[in-house]
């Protein structure tokens, strides 16, 4: 992975999830959130017996890290393990990560949201990790984020009810 990445921590793959919508006709991300595996994991997503390890961190619509992350167990943190204090960090590629997500959801017309998990790799390329149909793991990102539908939320919940 690219150097901006590995900073986080340089043995885990540390991907962005970014979740998009299909709605009124349009695609947009709704959510954006930082993974960051723990010291020694090759992976962002290993979770110890007590619901730490791995954090996740919000990233506002402009690519920066928000103040808090969070472990699996809702624990709050302001630092990641190797004391990186992240806040006000501006993830590289993240114009470009959104993009992505928008042109390649825009190819599966049958889903209408979508969990892409996406790195950069060392010479600065976007790389699609994987994508997630169902089981999107939506707890994380309203840790860090807030409601899942963000500004959308009141209108979709909304439309459930009629």
């Amino acid at each position: 992975q690219h150097n901006e990445f590995s900073k986080f921590n340089s043995s885990s793959v540390n991907i962005v999830r970014l979740i998009s919508l299909r709605y009124d006709n349009k695609i947009q991300v709704i959510q954006s959130a930082l993974r960051v595996g723990a010291p020694g994991s090759f992976t962002d997503n290993f979770i110890d017996k007590n619901g730490r390890s791995m954090l996740t961190i919000g990233v506002d619509e402009d690519g920066y890290l928000k103040k808090h992350a969070y472990f699996a167990n809702g624990e709050r943190v302001n630092a990641l393990l190797n004391k990186y204090e992240f806040l006000g960090t501006k993830l590289y590629c993240f114009k470009d990560m959104k993009e992505l997500a928008i042109s390649l959801h825009e190819k599966l017309p049958y889903f209408n949201m979508i969990s892409w998990d996406m790195t950069v790799d060392n010479e600065g390329r976007v790389v699609v990790m994987e994508y997630n149909l169902r089981s999107q793991g939506i707890t994380y990102y309203q840790y860090v984020n807030g409601p899942l539908f963000g500004s959308l939320t009141e209108k979709i919940l909304g439309e459930l009810k009629s």
